[in-house]
């Protein structure tokens, strides 16, 4: 078996070419493994897995999307709990510190700059 894939446009034009050979009714091969009969079950196989991907695929993107909408959901009933711990014990509490969140005595106070003075 070789170690290196083949990558998707060879393996459609090695489809294409598969669908091409069935159509030249005289052909013989001397090589069994090369008849139509031989080739038509790994074509078919491939047919399956490319299926199987897809719908493994579309299952993947589902549950993504029903992961990503728990995360909204969860992202938004926390910030109302971060509000309501807020409100409960004061914006400069150790509870506010133990949600991940800066106490108000941390944050830093901007000063305006003075104005230049031109001499």
């Amino acid at each position: 078996m070789p170690k290196s894939r083949v990558s998707a446009k060879e393996l459609q034009e090695d489809i294409d070419a598969f669908y091409a050979l069935k159509l030249i009714t005289d052909y013989k091969s001397h090589d069994p493994s090369a008849t139509v009969e031989a080739i038509a079950p790994v074509v078919e196989k491939i047919r399956a897995k490319q299926e199987a991907l897809i719908a493994h695929q579309v299952a993947l993107d589902a549950l993504r999307d029903e992961l990503n909408a728990a995360g909204v959901e969860l992202h938004g009933k926390m910030g109302v709990a971060k509000n309501q711990v807020r409100a409960q014990y004061g914006d400069d509490s150790n509870e506010i510190a133990s949600l991940g969140l800066k106490k108000k005595s941390e944050h830093k106070i901007r000063r305006p700059k003075p104005a230049k003075t031109e001499a």
